[in-house]
């Protein structure tokens, strides 16, 4: 969001969108993916991460990103 630009980032491990106005007016978001490996490890037993994973259809400078969570063997 500082950069003024939209992204899609998956190290975070956490399905979750942000959106805002740059100043001139244009609309930015970030969205970052869940994760598509183990979630507890020895180190962090009760994670905030959760499964999920992302895909966008691009046509020319216009995009749609669709942000999948997984719970229990579902996507939503």
């Amino acid at each position: 969001m500082k950069a003024g630009v939209s992204c899609l980032v998956g190290h975070h491990h956490r399905t979750s969108e942000h959106s805002g106005m740059t100043l001139d007016g244009s609309l930015v978001s970030c969205w970052s993916t869940g994760a598509l490996c183990q979630l507890s490890m020895n180190y962090n037993p009760y994670p905030q991460s959760n499964h999920g994973f992302a895909f966008a259809e691009i046509s020319g400078s216009e995009y749609h990103v669709f942000n999948h969570r997984i719970f229990n063997g579902k996507v939503y």
